[in-house]
């Protein structure tokens, strides 16, 4: 009986494979396999990835492996390590880092935990996965970029607010966050109006 086998667990019979996990606005959630993509020229049509209800949009896309973990603010994790920690952004230019450990407790507590407490207007925009030595690279609605040591920020618990990351003009926000250890890497910029930019990280 591998039920009472002590080394037995349900998510060993599960084969592991790269899964797309799109989230919508009105929270709909759905996984497809990452086989399913095919690579397409620029200028490509695309495929359609998830079928939305009126008024719902795609928010997040990101892979995961039929193994992790998903934190819903969201990250696919393999476990809780206490030398990863989680670093969240919000429109408003604070940042926070908790450690990842931190947040074991929302695996049984099916209410889930506080991560981040908010002020008035404002809201998280982007959380990210670090090392403890990551670049931080904070973008605003005006194209400008602000980067910092992650160490910058000390770790703070769940319930905490935050510390400014980047100082924002009047009518400016924030609207995306990226981490990166590597400066051999590139940032990806996107804007609404479908036009994309690759920039060395040393260019920042």
């Amino acid at each position: 009986d591998l039920e009472g086998d002590p080394n037995f667990n349900k998510r060993d019979l599960i084969p592991r494979r790269d899964m797309v996990v799109s989230i919508t606005r009105g929270g709909y959630v759905k996984s497809q396999e990452l086989s399913d993509y095919n690579a397409q020229k620029r200028g490509g049509s695309g495929r359609n990835v998830q079928a939305t209800v009126a008024d719902d949009a795609i928010e997040k896309l990101f892979i995961a492996n039929t193994h992790d973990i998903i934190l819903c603010f969201i990250l696919p994790i393999q476990g809780f390590d206490d030398e990863k920690f989680v670093l969240f952004a919000t429109n408003k230019g604070i940042v926070k880092r908790s450690r990842l450990s931190e947040f074991a407790g929302a695996v049984r507590l099916q209410q889930g935990v506080r991560a981040m407490n908010f002020d008035d207007g404002e809201h998280l925009i982007g959380v990210s996965l670090t090392s403890g030595e990551d670049d931080v690279f904070l973008f605003n609605t005006d194209g400008f970029c602000a980067r910092f040591k992650e160490t910058d920020a000390r770790v703070m618990g769940r319930a905490a607010h935050g510390v400014r990351g980047i100082r924002l003009a009047e009518g400016q926000s924030v609207v995306a966050l990226a981490t990166c250890a590597d400066t051999e890497k590139f940032v990806l910029t996107a804007t609404s109006k479908g036009f994309g930019k690759l920039t060395a990280i040393p260019d920042f």
